[in-house]
């Protein structure tokens, strides 16, 4: 990555590979700033990732790289947040590396406020996810605009837990010819062919903590709702924390807090409110604020009850 090459990257969640990718890439970014003795191109590093929370973890671990003297050459993009903010920040400090969801990128480039077109280096983690289909205009988009006046062309770095080759042939356009990494479970890095041909054996061998297991029910759209309360019911569960992306099954989902039983109306009270923390509220449009994310979390970890997160 520190050479400038086009690198798919691709190790299981938890491995790291986050610091992986940020470490050579904010060192190759730092270094050019300091051999561009006009500094007429302030924006180095775009990271592209499919949601607000991930943005913010990789926001804060580039700050602890570059130290908290030097903060404000980063800078966060991500939906949700107040854009008029963004806007002003980006303006007035210039930022070296920006970290946002596409939506919010992809608004700040036709607005102009990201000015992208010399921009060198564009990660995209979690590449999978942001091949979705409410996220491809706005990917495109930023493709076209970061590096298009970078001479030599941009480079192009895409990390995921699941890279295969269909997602690679998705992105190919984007990120062409990339050099292929895949980090074992034993911490060894295959290369090339080798990353290619060990791609499956390694998922398979990624070491999981004993107490948990993996469970899959095969159903059909219509019965979603149905499948999950029955498996609660057949394990018995005492606390379980629904993640759900679809939108039109939200309002079916928040009925799951009635299957455990309650004390009293105050019992079930409180478990409403933690789900309308998650999901906003039946009616409700507004993004989530990360603070109360956490504190429903941090709720749910201390009670007993069936949470429904959208």
């Amino acid at each position: 990555m520190r050479d400038g090459n086009n690198v798919a990257l691709q190790s299981h969640t938890g491995s790291g590979k986050t610091l992986a990718f940020l470490l050579p890439l904010v060192t190759r970014a730092i270094a050019q700033d300091r051999e561009d003795e006009t500094h007429s191109q302030p924006l180095r590093l775009l990271v592209v990732v499919p949601s607000r929370e991930l943005a913010m973890q990789i926001v804060r671990q580039t700050e602890d790289l570059v130290g908290f003297e030097r903060r404000s050459i980063v800078q966060q993009a991500i939906g949700g947040a107040n854009a008029m903010r963004q806007r002003e920040s980006i303006r007035r400090n210039r930022p070296m590396i920006v970290v946002g969801t596409p939506g919010r990128v992809a608004e700040l480039s036709r607005e102009g406020v990201l000015k992208t077109h010399n921009t060198s280096i564009l990660v995209l983690d979690e590449a999978d996810d942001l091949l979705s289909d409410t996220k491809q205009d706005d990917l495109r988009r930023i493709a076209e605009h970061c590096g298009k006046r970078v001479e030599g062309g941009r480079q192009t770095v895409i990390v995921s837990a699941t890279l295969t080759d269909d997602v690679l042939r998705r992105l190919a356009s984007i990120c062409p010819e990339p050099v292929r990494l895949l980090v074992t479970r034993t911490g060894e890095v295959a290369v090339g062919d080798a990353a290619r041909a060990g791609e499956v054996s390694s998922l398979k061998e990624i070491d999981m903590p004993e107490n948990v297991a993996h469970v899959f029910v095969r159903t059909t759209r219509r019965m979603r709702v149905d499948a999950i309360r029955r498996a609660i019911f057949a394990v018995d569960a005492q606390q379980a924390l629904v993640s759900a992306s679809w939108n039109s099954q939200t309002e079916r989902l928040t009925g799951l807090c009635e299957l455990n039983s309650c004390e009293d109306s105050a019992r079930i009270a409180h478990k409403a409110e933690l789900r309308s923390c998650f999901t906003g509220g039946p009616s409700s449009r507004r993004p989530l604020r990360l603070e109360r994310k956490r504190n429903a979390l941090a709720c749910f970890r201390a009670s007993a009850f069936v949470s429904a997160v959208n």
